[in-house]
């Protein structure tokens, strides 16, 4: 009996050799590098980058209008986001528009951020911090809102400026 199985080990040795030796192996390395990435997506209710305000009459319903920013990041970095108005509203004749006449507020992130701009708030020339990350950073996603105080008469007219919000870590 023990022939029998030296016989069948020495046969599956063979066989096995003979198989390896029709075999040929490389090793090769494999390697990659994820890059930190953060990028800020703002886009309206629309899907647009734009804010559209009205039409706007004395006393009429008012529209809220809203941005929804989009922090998307693979890095645990704490930041903060801020809104910063560039110079003034004008329309195409280069009538001024009152900044202070409209109102915004952020909303808390879905992931944990916080705003720093929860009640309304005018709007301002310069820059304001508006939200902060949770303390892990991360991705998150938030909203603008705004709203145009309509209590007075505003002149005639179709008026343009340029928002930025600009994302910063700390």
């Amino acid at each position: 009996m023990k022939k029998i199985f030296r016989l069948i080990f020495l046969f599956t040795l063979f066989l096995t050799r003979a198989a390896y030796a029709n075999t040929v192996t490389q090793t090769t390395r494999v390697s990659f590098e994820i890059e930190p990435v953060t990028a800020v997506n703002v886009a309206s209710e629309s899907g647009v980058q734009a804010v559209r305000l009205g039409p706007v009459a004395p006393h009429a319903e008012i529209t809220t209008q809203s941005l929804k920013v989009s922090i998307k990041t693979n890095t645990k970095q704490h930041y903060r986001v801020y809104q910063n108005f560039e110079g003034e509203m004008l329309s195409s004749a280069g009538t001024p528009f009152p900044l202070q006449k409209i109102l915004f507020r952020a909303s808390n992130g879905e992931k944990g951020g916080v705003s720093e701009a929860a009640s309304p708030t005018q709007l301002t020339p310069g820059e304001i911090p508006i939200f902060t990350s949770s303390s892990g950073g991360g991705a998150d996603e938030f909203r603008i809102y705004f709203v145009l105080d309509n209590t007075e008469l505003f002149p005639a007219g179709l008026f343009y400026g340029n928002l930025n919000i600009d994302l910063r870590v700390e």
